[in-house]
């Protein structure tokens, strides 16, 4: 085989590498949209619009036993109008599938006061949710 045959079918290679992608992708992940609320009220928080206040949903994969991986956090902030979020995860498109433990804060202010006083923190929260990208999430904190 000649040099240039040789270069041009290592090139060709290479490519077609580069546009199958090497595996591992986000393939699985799920665009994931949901609202928290408390009972029929919002989250408020002080001067959302210029960061004084949030509301944080943090989603921390569950591990083998049973506890809220906090290695791998993905998160998303709440719209201080709607309570509406959307967390993009790892590549942002979307989580995983899999089973999370959800944790909200409402900082005022952030990130110092935690108006929730850590009940959905990520040791205590008692949310835990399936992500199959088959439906809505809506939490409630009134039903926990």
């Amino acid at each position: 085989m000649s040099p240039k045959l040789s270069l041009l079918t290592l090139l060709c290679g290479a490519g077609l590498l580069l546009i199958s992608g090497c595996g591992g992708g986000s393939s699985d992940a799920h665009p994931v949209t949901g609202k928290v609320h408390n009972g029929a009220d919002l989250l408020k928080v002080a001067n959302a619009e210029i960061g004084v206040g949030k509301v944080e949903v943090i989603f921390y994969r569950v591990n083998d036993a049973g506890k809220a991986d906090e290695s791998d956090p993905m998160s998303a902030i709440a719209d201080p109008m709607t309570g509406e979020f959307s967390p993009g995860g790892p590549a942002g498109d979307g989580l995983p599938a899999g089973t999370y433990k959800v944790a909200v804060r409402q900082w005022d202010p952030y990130p110092s006061v935690d108006q929730l006083k850590g009940k959905f923190d990520a040791a205590h929260t008692p949310i835990e949710l399936v992500v199959d990208g088959t439906k809505t999430i809506d939490i409630d904190l009134s039903q926990y």
